[in-house]
């Protein structure tokens, strides 16, 4: 019979909700600096929402993020247990977040940068304006594309430092628990990339409700 694997949503859950606290606590600190940089001057109107739609794009430029309604039920139990009901795929999706984040986190700054100074993207279509066209307009880069206003400059630095802190801890403990009970039931350890195949593949390791 069908089992929902609640324990890997659930974890599913917190994996995105640790992306989206990461994005909130970033994206006040980056408020306030706009906010003091418009309040004293430093910066424009125009510069200040710019700014904080670019932030936007790059937060939300290969954002990692599980899909937590993925193979929800199940009838896929784990060898050797009398009711540890769980699915393969939804298991794998805390997982999928928690391998991405760092590098996720790496990007933000250098995506800022590189949207400050694309040439491929549309700021508008009639006319047609690129964001680096748009970055030159308000004096945020020079002719050449070069970052040139010491606001956003230092802006895009501490985005830089802060993301290096890892604040989006992504445990993932049903997915390790369950892995080492696969492990436990295989012959011999395998490593991670061999355990992802039979959480996908390997049916003989399960049982059916």
């Amino acid at each position: 019979s069908l089992c929902n694997d609640v324990e890997s949503q659930s974890e599913c859950h917190k994996s995105n909700w640790g992306i989206t606290n990461m994005q909130i606590s970033l994206s006040t600190l980056v408020s306030h600096l706009l906010d003091d940089a418009l309040e004293t001057k430093n910066m424009t109107t125009l510069q200040v929402g710019f700014a904080r739609s670019l932030l936007s794009l790059a937060l939300e430029d290969e954002k990692p993020e599980g899909d937590c309604s993925a193979g929800l039920a199940t009838e896929t139990g784990l060898a050797g247990t009398l009711s540890h009901c769980f699915s393969p795929q939804l298991l794998l999706q805390c997982a999928k977040v928690r391998d991405a984040v760092d590098d996720y986190q790496d990007g933000i700054a250098p995506k800022l940068r590189k949207l400050l100074r694309s040439r491929d993207l549309l700021y508008s279509d009639d006319p047609e304006v690129t964001y680096d066209e748009r970055s030159f307009e308000l004096g945020l880069t020079d002719e050449d594309s070069v970052i040139t206003n010491e606001k956003m400059l230092e802006l895009i630095e501490i985005i830089r430092f802060r993301t290096r802190i890892r604040t989006a801890r992504i445990r993932c403990a049903s997915f390790n628990m369950t892995t080492l009970r696969l492990q436990s039931s295989a012959v011999g350890i395998m490593p991670l990339s061999s355990m992802i195949m039979v959480l996908m593949a390997a049916t003989g390791l399960f049982v059916y409700f």
